[in-house]
């Protein structure tokens, strides 16, 4: 971690380089300090004509540097002041450390314009955020931890460096706390790139990112190298969970994971493109990273004017493209929280899938294990509900396993707690457990270091992946979710997918309850109603169309749940508090799949197909139940899925290009 260690620079600047260096990044990327350095200079932003953001007082300082505009620099301080600094000091849940971090810019870009007794203010400003805060956002399996407080309290302590008799003091407490706690975290939650909290690592990982490049800079410290199970991979996971085709502004939007889901074209896309640069930059010469350069490409620039710093710093205004992207995978699989992704190409038509089942680490998880997406264009099966943390809504439909495609196992007399991340009463949807209310994992679910976490694996056990194969024609995944259920309803739940590319995916499930009686429901979020009848249906989403053939159950009943019914089950209706405009389009109809006879073992296998706007049929499926095993055939596919437990073979196509191979499971798994 500290191979490369030097003193810290007496001089200012110094958190992003010297004066010289930035001056000579002015001079390499022209149009990126262009754009900027107009930012700086705008009286008030086009998007954003209330008080100037964080954003734009950082391009003001970094302009003010490297011009040495004594004028913009005092703007820029008293902007400083005015907004955060002789305000009251945040605590609790708050941006108390982030407001500090957006200040250390002020501080270090236009350091020779403060006045003593003002940066006297600043250093009580930063010691009192951290000191009235000392005991909050302490998991680092939360964003908050990042985001929240260290990045920020760290950025000030380097600002502040031979000024504040604090500074180094606070330094090496947060860098104790990163090696002793935040460390083992990363490599559990976050291995493989993808974290555990989902769509909140598109703004905390950069927040983060900042303070470890500044601390590369200043003093040689390598914060990345104690857990490269996640550094290496955030950039790729990263551009796995990004949805294929342009959006908004030329951007990329990330596909819903966990709490958000990026249906508004924000500034999070704007971070989560400068941290795949910034990682892309510290692995360059990596085949992979070059790949997600060329991927990101695509996007020209930062989406928001006040995010044009963010290019200043870390993008060249050129990207080389080297054909890495052509020859790079398509598909990744995340260990750490349990997801796989995979695509039939890098086109921006592509087909994808998302498909997750691990363990419980923190507050931001959904009970969604053994949830996939399906995308082409847009949603066609996507993610159900609207994000309210605490409210009805919120905790009794969107962050629980009827929002989600996953399995419904329903008993009557189940409860489940109250108090769900400190919300109401908890309604009993049929699907996956609550258990953490009361226990050490608190309330929210989330425990507070990882010797809590790893010392209760009764709380934290909810779901194993257990196939992760791809063979270029196709991939298979596989996941056991029996953990994430009450014990008492269920002997197992498995899901295994076979995705066909381009646009074939096969999703076969073995469920047996405790009891024949407790209905099990397959669901479908439905980016669109679903049009047909006697199995075979039809979404239409835009320019994108999938088509979903029930094979079993046979005789299935099929409910199609929209409109007014959207939000209703069991008797209860829980509408969203007043957030339905604002944050549309979501799913518009949640489709549910049951058995017609009770049964305490159950198959479910769909074929589900998906094609350009303009197709008008696909290739029908037949399958054959045998004792041991279901053949199911759709086209020149044919795969045979074992009863007893997860596996099976799969064969594609005849003659010299034929594939005939088995399905595999991950090495050194229980398969049930």
């Amino acid at each position: 971690m500290k191979a490369d260690l030097h003193p810290i620079s007496t001089q200012h600047p110094r958190l992003f380089g010297s004066r010289a260096d930035l001056q000579a990044l002015a001079r390499r990327r022209p149009r990126g300090y262009a754009r900027m350095a107009a930012v700086a200079r705008a009286s008030v932003l086009a998007e954003f004509p209330g008080p100037a953001t964080p954003g734009k007082m950082i391009a003001m300082a970094f302009t003010a540097a490297v011009e040495q505009d004594y004028r913009l620099a005092r703007e820029t301080i008293a902007l400083a002041q005015t907004t955060y600094i002789h305000q009251a000091i945040r605590t609790g849940h708050d941006l108390f450390g982030a407001v500090v971090g957006y200040c250390a810019f002020v501080y270090d870009l236009c350091h020779e314009s403060w006045l003593p007794h003002e940066r006297r203010e600043y250093h009580e400003f930063l010691n009192k955020s951290r000191d009235l805060n000392i005991n909050e956002e302490t998991s680092p399996f939360h964003d908050g931890w990042y985001g929240y407080k260290h990045f920020g309290i760290g950025l000030g302590c380097y600002a502040t460096m031979y000024e504040n008799p604090r500074a180094e003091e606070l330094l090496r407490a947060i860098e104790k706390d990163y090696v002793e706690r935040a460390v083992p975290c990363l490599k559990a939650a976050g291995d493989g790139g993808g974290f555990a909290e989902g769509y909140y690592a598109n703004y905390w990982v950069y927040l983060w990112a900042l303070f470890c490049e500044s601390a590369r800079i200043c003093e040689g410290v390598n914060y990345y190298a104690l857990a490269p199970e996640f550094y290496q991979n955030r950039a790729v996971a990263s551009m796995f969970e990004l949805r294929p085709g342009l959006q908004e502004r030329f951007t990329h939007r990330s596909i819903p994971l966990g709490d958000g889901g990026g249906r508004l074209c924000k500034r999070e896309r704007d971070y989560a493109l400068a941290t795949r640069t910034i990682f892309s930059n510290f692995y360059q010469g990596d085949p992979s990273h070059q790949a997600v350069k060329e991927y990101d490409a695509a996007t020209p620039q930062a989406a928001f004017e006040d995010s044009a710093y963010q290019d200043f710093l870390w993008r060249d205004d050129e990207t080389e493209q080297t054909g890495a992207l052509d020859k790079f995978k398509l598909s990744h699989f995340s260990p750490g929280p349990g997801n796989v992704y995979a695509r039939s190409s890098w086109k921006e038509d592509a087909s994808y899938l998302y498909f997750h089942c691990g363990k419980r680490f923190t507050a931001h998880q959904h009970l969604d294990q053994g949830h996939l997406m399906i995308m082409r264009d847009d949603e066609l099966l996507g993610d159900g509900g609207h994000y309210e943390w605490s409210s009805n809504h919120g905790i009794n439909y969107f962050m629980r396993s009827i929002a989600h495609n996953t399995m419904l196992i329903h008993d009557p007399a189940e409860q489940f707690p109250s108090y769900m991340r400190a919300g109401g009463k908890g309604l009993n949807d049929g699907g996956q457990r609550y258990p953490w209310v009361g226990t050490i994992f608190r309330h929210n679910g989330c425990p507070d270091n990882y010797d809590e976490w790893a010392a209760h694996p009764e709380l934290h056990d909810t779901g194993t992946m257990l196939a992760f194969q791809d063979e270029g024609r196709f991939i298979y995944t596989a996941g056991d979710v029996t953990k994430a259920y009450a014990a008492h309803k269920l002997d197992y739940f498995t899901r295994q997918i076979v995705f066909v590319r381009p646009g074939t995916f096969l999703v076969f499930d073995r469920v047996k309850s405790k009891n024949p009686a407790f209905k099990k429901t397959c669901l479908w979020q439905a980016a669109k109603l679903p049009v047909g009848s006697d199995g075979n249906y039809v979404i239409n989403n835009g320019s994108a169309k999938l088509f979903m053939q029930i094979l079993l159950p046979a005789r299935p009943e099929v409910v199609m749940n929209h409109g007014p019914h959207l939000y209703e089950y069991h008797g209860h209706t829980v509408l969203p508090d007043g957030c339905e405009v604002r944050y549309r389009p979501e799913p518009e109809c949640r489709m549910e799949v049951s058995p017609t006879v009770p049964s305490e073992v159950d198959f479910f296998l769909h074929i589900l197909t998906v094609a350009d706007g303009l197709t008008g049929t696909v290739p029908q499926g037949s399958v054959q139940s045998g004792p041991d095993d279901v053949a199911v055939k759709v086209g020149a596919v044919t795969v045979r899925f074992l009863k007893a437990q997860v596996g099976g073979h799969i064969g594609i196509g005849e003659g010299a290009d034929a594939v005939r191979t088995e399905l595999r499971h991950l090495a050194g798994v229980e398969t049930v």
